[in-house]
């Protein structure tokens, strides 16, 4: 039941729900799970490269909202990580489909998984 103020007005929650990190949570953002289940396939810096110094989970957070909106990557919102960062990272995964396949696989192992299925999908061709 919604709650009113003293002027028989509805109040409405405004806060903003924030990840631990301070920045804001988007629908598209990704679950712990999720993340946990792609987190292998991330990009990792070279041996000779320096660390990273950008939280690979908001990038992805920010390619997720990318594909989910559909906004140019200059109207990404400015919590994440700069636009050109996010594209370079979407670029590189996008160019090696085989990641995208592995992706997929993972997805429909742990989906099946939750269903107590056989996380192999049985071979209906025949």
């Amino acid at each position: 039941m919604p709650n009113h103020n003293l002027f028989g007005e509805i109040e409405v929650d405004t806060s903003v729900k924030l990840k631990s990190d301070g920045r804001k949570r988007y629908p598209s953002d990704l679950t712990d799970e999720e993340w946990e289940s792609i987190q292998d396939l991330v990009p990792k810096p070279g041996r000779r490269s320096r660390p990273s110094e950008v939280d690979m989970r908001d990038v992805f957070d920010a390619i997720m909202y990318f594909l989910k909106t559909g906004v140019q990557w200059t109207h990404l919102p400015n919590d994440f990580p700069h636009h050109n960062t996010v594209q370079y990272y979407y670029d590189m995964i996008r160019d090696n489909l085989s990641d995208l396949k592995d992706l997929n696989k993972i997805k429909v192992k742990d989906v099946r998984k939750a269903l107590r299925r056989n996380p192999e999908p049985s071979d209906r061709s025949n």
